[in-house]
């Protein structure tokens, strides 16, 4: 089991992401569609066809 921080916020992303996009544009669905900081630490998780993905990645995005 991987520990996570009790401060960690997991957000999920509603309906089907297109995950061809990359980290740039996971980054501006983040900023749009949840209105959030893709930078701040937090894990987001998107939804590609049946399966979920978590992408702690988007904030580690040296775009």
């Amino acid at each position: 089991m991987i520990p996570l921080p009790s401060t960690l916020r997991i957000w999920l992303a509603a309906g089907v992401t297109d995950m061809r996009l990359g980290m740039p544009g996971l980054a501006l669905k983040v900023q749009e569609a949840l209105g959030r900081d893709p930078f701040a630490g937090d894990v987001y998780a998107f939804r590609f066809h049946e399966e979920w993905i978590a992408s702690r990645a988007v904030s580690e995005c040296a775009c």
